[in-house]
């Protein structure tokens, strides 16, 4: 059966990639990724403990949902394949009167968030291993955060997108877009999570994507930088490499960290569908709106545990893919929650190609 698995995914990858539905769209990511999930895990599977056949079946059922969707959306996105054209990012207008007010709010607001950052430490220097730990640590285990600052990341990577855009049209100088994007890096690293490092390169990265205004030799430039900070964050936390260890034990932890971050999760999931079978309505994918309810005592709730609970796959991972959160609120059903962003994410990148220029012109 996860032979089935294999194929349906693999000639939803296939299709994905026609001209029509445009070069990097949400189908063409969401079935690369699930497909390299899934030959990793064939690959390898010999290391990982077995998983439930009811659980092949039902994410085989919800791939064929996701392929049935990607076949609708291709049918019907005749504009991209009739007009085909790129974003063209010279006609993108920044607002200054928008602009310059979040660019100084980010700048300014840096300091006191790493004042802050340093509270969460204990009064340790982030720069170390001991310090950058024990943040990481308030911050996932102890439920302490940034308050309102914790707002100012998001809106740093926003910002480092929004100048490298307009750096490219001349709308403002190098230092702007250069000062943006290391004050977003510092705080993606205040943030502790390799995940906002991604996000970072996503945002900024994303734009000139779709624009189809990058070479292969910057594409290679960035990809490598990319992998250097996640490979730093990694070091600092501890996971996959360690200053104190040998090169061949570094690659050789790197790797098992590897498996553990993109085919464990799989294999996690499947033992939570084995055990778990008490649906909580809403208390995972909704989780804001509870704690919201809860801080403002309109609700007896108590909001759920981002941090989840380790299992050994036989690799020890607490992330249990996409899946985790519709699963946990709907059981079964969840499962076809996912591939429905699918549509509402690629109305967004068609509209983003054709009519994307259009956007934010002040």
């Amino acid at each position: 059966m996860f032979e089935a698995l294999l194929l349906v995914t693999f000639i939803g990858f296939v299709l994905s990639n026609h001209g029509r539905l445009g070069t990097g769209n949400p189908y063409q990511i969401f079935f690369f990724v699930w497909l390299t999930v899934y030959t990793g895990y064939y690959l390898t599977r010999d290391l990982f403990i077995r998983i439930d056949d009811t659980f092949v079946f039902v994410t085989l059922v919800s791939k064929y949902f996701a392929l049935f969707l990607l076949i609708i959306s291709y049918l019907k996105s005749a504009g991209v394949s009739q007009y085909n054209r790129s974003a063209n990012l010279a006609t993108i207008h920044v607002n200054r009167w928008i602009y310059y007010p979040l660019f100084f709010t980010v700048m300014f607001g840096a300091y006191p968030t790493y004042l802050k950052a340093i509270e969460l430490a204990n009064g340790n220097s982030i720069f170390t291993i001991i310090g950058f730990m024990t943040l990481r640590n308030s911050i996932t285990y102890e439920n302490r955060d940034f308050g309102i600052l914790g707002y100012l990341t998001p809106l740093a990577i926003i910002m480092a997108m929004i100048s490298g855009v307009a750096y490219r049209n001349k709308q403002v100088l190098l230092p702007y877009f250069l000062l943006s994007l290391g004050v977003a890096l510092f705080y993606c690293y205040m943030a502790t999570g390799r995940t906002f490092i991604l996000m970072l390169f996503c945002f900024v990265f994303m734009p000139f994507f779709i624009a189809k205004v990058f070479s292969k030799k910057s594409l290679i430039i960035t990809g490598l930088v990319f992998v250097s900070l996640f490979l730093f964050i990694a070091g600092m936390t501890g996971k996959g490499i360690s200053f104190d260890n040998t090169a061949s034990q570094n690659i050789r932890t790197f790797q098992e960290n590897i498996v553990g971050y993109t085919t464990a999760p799989f294999v996690a999931m499947s033992q939570l569908f084995s055990t778990f079978d008490k649906p909580e309505y809403g208390q995972n994918s909704l989780r804001f709106f509870f704690a919201v309810m809860q801080r403002l005592g309109m609700a007896d709730v108590e909001s759920v545990q981002l941090v989840k609970d380790y299992v050994m796959t036989p690799f020890p991972t607490n992330v249990y893919t996409v899946y985790e959160v519709y699963f946990r609120d709907f059981l079964y059903y969840g499962y076809f929650i996912p591939p429905l962003f699918l549509v509402l994410h690629f109305w967004l990148y068609r509209f983003a190609v054709l009519h994307g220029q259009e956007w934010n012109r002040g």
